[in-house]
């Protein structure tokens, strides 16, 4: 009698721990741009807090059967060092490493002819890996390739689909507040603490006030939501308008680098070189968006050293016309 040897499959996909809100046309568009041939490398660049990973993880999710092989998600958050990052793929890939001295041999071979998406979660912190991705696009041509990242990675290969905080509501007319995903989101957060919460015309305008403070930044809704059973949302949002610092929760299983707006912001800070951080302190001086002449004149900042921290999601490029923002502020 012979008995077949189970099909192999990647380990499963992590359970979200809260309901995906809003995103739908950012996933609309990742969708497209997975399913274009020429896009093998796509990464998922934004700040600290914005909710790139949950937006990688949804992602994943909605594309389990698209990948013949499935989907393969290493959230490399925990990682310090670039030589555990074919360690992480294969455990993602339900792949046991043999104790051998070249592993991304074994992973490149493990890898050959699977049709596959690896949804690779946190990697700015890894940039000296990124040759070990460079090889299993070369090597593997049915692999695709997700990241999330506070940086650009720099691969010629690499395309970005840059995320920025959710849609805000109206401050002038607020009355269709509930139908934005700012405003969905943050009442969903308050409703974990109190389930009977409502939307409501005394609490409207101050909701509304609390989603523009925060940029429609996730982790700062969530942080916001996290006072309201101690805070009425005016003083919520005149604590945050106050200090920054007051955005902090203490929920045990959330990263450290996640639990306040500082410690976002810090996070990314010591991804910074001393030079781009001294940059970046000069800019903080002018408002929190500018021209590019003013960032040259005023500022003394080249457009190679402004490019710098655009390529690390610290500041970005607005629709308006030779305007610049940071993506920090508050956070200096």
């Amino acid at each position: 009698m012979v008995v077949e040897s189970p099909q192999w499959r990647p380990r499963s996909l992590l359970i979200p721990p809260t309901p995906f809100i809003g995103r739908e046309a950012e996933l609309a568009e990742i969708a497209e741009l997975l399913a274009n041939p020429n896009c093998r490398f796509l990464t998922i660049l934004g700040p600290g807090g914005m909710g790139k990973s949950r937006l990688a993880l949804q992602t994943a999710v909605g594309h389990q059967t698209i990948f013949a092989d499935g989907i393969a998600y290493a959230s490399l958050a925990s990682l310090d060092s670039s030589e555990f990052i074919v360690q992480a793929l294969a455990e993602a890939l339900n792949f046991t490493l043999a104790s051998s001295p070249d592993p991304t041999s074994q992973l490149l071979n493990f890898l050959h002819q699977k049709e596959i998406l690896l949804v690779l979660d946190n990697f700015e912190q890894l940039l000296d890996s990124v040759w070990v991705l460079a090889e299993i696009l070369a090597q593997v041509s049915e692999a695709k390739i997700l990241i999330t990242s506070r940086q650009w990675l720099g691969l010629q290969e690499e395309w970005v689909f840059a995320v920025h905080g959710l849609p805000l509501p109206d401050e002038c007319d607020d009355k269709g507040a509930e139908e934005d995903s700012s405003v969905l989101l943050f009442l969903h957060n308050v409703r974990r603490s109190r389930h009977s919460f409502m939307l409501t015309e005394a609490n409207r305008a101050a909701i509304v006030r609390i989603c523009h403070l925060v940029d429609g930044l996730p982790l700062g809704l969530e942080l916001a939501a996290s006072w309201v059973h101690s805070l009425s949302c005016a003083e919520i949002a005149n604590e945050i308008e106050r200090e920054l610092d007051f955005l902090t929760v203490s929920t045990r299983n959330i990263a450290e680098r996640q639990g306040s707006i500082r410690t976002v912001f810090d996070y990314s800070w010591q991804l910074l070189s001393p030079v781009e951080q001294q940059i970046l302190k000069r800019l903080s001086l002018l408002d929190t968006s500018f021209s590019r002449e003013i960032v040259e004149t005023v500022a003394g900042v080249s457009p190679v050293q402004l490019l710098s921290l655009v390529d690390k999601s610290l500041i970005h490029r607005t629709d308006k016309i030779d305007t610049i923002c940071l993506n920090c502020s508050g956070g200096l």
